[in-house]
C-alpha cells in the first residue's frame, strides 16, 4: 500500500532531527580536542588516543543509524511488491541485526 504523508511526516522530521544532531555533537567534540590541543601541552599520544576514540565513536553512530535510513525508504513501498522492496527489507534486517554486537565490540 502507498504509505501517505501523515505517516512519512514524523519518521522524515526524526531523521533529519538526528541528522542535524549528529553533526553538532562531532563538531563539538572536534572542536574541543582542536582547543585542548591548542591550551595544553599534553603528549602527542594522548592526542592521539582522544583523536581515534573521537573518530571511532562518530563511526559507531554512523553504523547504527545506517539501517534506520534504509528503514525509512522502506516507507515508500508502493503498491505492487517488487524485488527492489525485498532487497531494501534484507538490508534493513542485515544492517540492524548487528547493532547490539557492534556496540559490545566497539565499547
Amino acid at each position: 500500500a502507498v504509505v501517505s504523508t501523515q505517516s512519512t511526516g514524523p519518521v522524515a522530521a526524526g531523521v533529519v532531527t538526528n541528522w542535524i544532531l549528529f553533526f553538532f555533537v562531532a563538531n563539538v567534540i572536534f572542536k574541543q580536542i582542536r582547543t585542548k590541543a591548542d591550551q595544553s601541552p599534553e603528549s602527542q599520544s594522548e592526542l592521539t588516543l582522544k583523536i581515534k576514540q573521537a573518530k571511532s565513536a562518530l563511526a559507531i553512530s554512523s553504523l547504527l543509524g545506517l539501517g534506520w535510513i534504509v528503514g525509512f525508504f522502506l516507507l515508500f513501498n508502493n503498491a505492487n511488491y517488487s524485488e527492489i522492496t525485498a532487497i531494501v527489507r534484507w538490508l534493513f534486517i542485515l544492517l540492524n541485526a548487528p547493532q547490539g554486537l557492534l556496540v559490545f565490540v566497539f565499547h
